[in-house]
């Protein structure tokens, strides 16, 4: 009896060893400020509150700004993201893993309708932020970009500085899917063939490489197209705003 409990104590010990060299946790996200009104709550309710500067935002909530407001997201230091009118996130994950070897992040978003700006510095080896779309993805390097989906049928993506890689929907591991693919443009094919009648459908894997001052267009069809940003297209008021609060040091 007594060897058992001391077989238990040290089974006990042990555990405590291991949850304590490596710790994963869902981490709060902040927002940094905001211009109006904006409303938060979770994923699956409709319950939604309103929320002002310094709350707290979490994995599994969904953010959105009213008419004539505009807020700032801070995900994790030098990790911003700021909405436009009318726009509304879902924050699917927002975990960071601290371990011997240092610190992981895994970040993903999705944006359902509206406008982002977002200015993220250098992301280390094991840290990931995902953007996704109604009709495309995003993995996110170190980059300043926006994201227009105020249309149905339309997804913009401009990349002002860096780069970023914009894949379907479908590639669910794009490092793996880039690896096996690799060219110098387009990777894989934007269509597949189905059973009678025929019809070709928008449902293959493909990833392109945007780069600084490139814009890139995804339609429902599934076709996509880039093509070089132009003053006027970087020169809105959209763009004069994020850039005030980048330099007053807001991030």
């Amino acid at each position: 009896m007594k060897r058992n409990w001391l077989f238990l104590v040290f089974f006990i010990l042990v555990c405590l060893f291991f949850v304590g060299s490596e710790k994963k946790e869902q981490t709060d996200g902040i927002m940094t400020y905001l211009e109006g009104n904006a409303q938060k709550t979770e994923l699956k309710s409709h319950n939604w509150k309103f929320v002002k500067e310094n709350d707290a935002v979490s994995g599994g909530e969904k953010v959105k700004t009213l008419d004539k407001s505009r807020a700032e997201l801070e995900l994790d230091i030098g990790k911003v993201i700021r909405m436009a009118p009318l726009t509304e996130v879902n924050i699917l994950k927002l975990y960071k893993e601290i371990t011997e070897k240092g610190k992981k992040s895994d970040m993903k978003l999705s944006i359902k309708q509206g406008a982002i700006y977002s200015k993220i510095d250098a992301l280390g080896e094991d840290e990931t932020l995902e953007i996704e779309t109604p009709l495309a993805s995003a993995t996110i390097r170190g980059t300043i970009f926006q994201i227009n989906c105020e249309k149905d049928d339309k997804v913009q993506l401009d990349v002002i500085k860096g780069k970023v890689w914009v894949y379907s929907n479908e590639v669910k591991d794009p490092k793996a899917f880039y690896e096996k693919n690799k060219s110098p443009h387009r990777i894989g094919k934007p269509f597949k063939r189905i059973k009678k009648p025929y019809k070709q459908v928008s449902k293959g894997e493909w990833l392109e490489i945007v780069k600084s001052m490139q814009r890139i267009t995804i339609t429902r069809d599934g076709k996509t197209e880039v093509t070089d940003l132009n003053k006027e297209d970087i020169n809105t008021k959209w763009i004069e705003w994020n850039k005030k609060l980048d330099s007053k040091g807001l991030k």
